[in-house]
């Protein structure tokens, strides 16, 4: 799976880890949160976690269903 989430490091940022990647995905999924919510739980902003969780849903779904 860490294939498929990894990103890489650019020069204005650092990428968000594979690991907190499927924690925000997890977290997000397992307690029915919006992606406002969970991002302020996370310390991101809301489009990272929006995103991150449609990429891990995605992921899943063509790859592991």
């Amino acid at each position: 799976m860490h294939a498929y989430i990894f990103r890489q490091d650019t020069n204005f940022r650092k990428a968000i880890s594979v690991p907190e990647r499927v924690a925000i995905a997890l977290f997000t999924l397992a307690h029915g949160l919006t992606g406002s919510s969970c991002s302020a739980g996370m310390n991101r902003a809301r489009s990272s976690s929006t995103e991150i969780l449609h990429e891990f849903c995605y992921i899943i779904s063509k790859y592991f269903y």
